[in-house]
């Protein structure tokens, strides 16, 4: 999958969960990766369900669950 769909989808995903992209996480486009943005557990803003969807859509995260 193109790296601009699987961003998009993502993206919707998270906002649909109420996660704010550019205050929880950010994008490396190499990946395309997301990388957590302030508190220490990463991935606090989600649920271990929403992380497994996450990495289905094809996306990374920098430091992996």
């Amino acid at each position: 999958m193109d790296k601009s769909k699987i961003i998009a989808q993502v993206t919707e995903f998270l906002t649909q969960h109420g996660i704010i992209l550019s205050r929880d996480y950010i994008w490396s486009l190499q990946g395309p990766t997301l990388i957590h943005i302030g508190e220490n557990n990463i991935f606090s803003h989600l649920k271990p369900n929403e992380v497994k969807r996450i990495l289905g859509l094809g996306a990374h995260f920098l430091i992996q669950p």
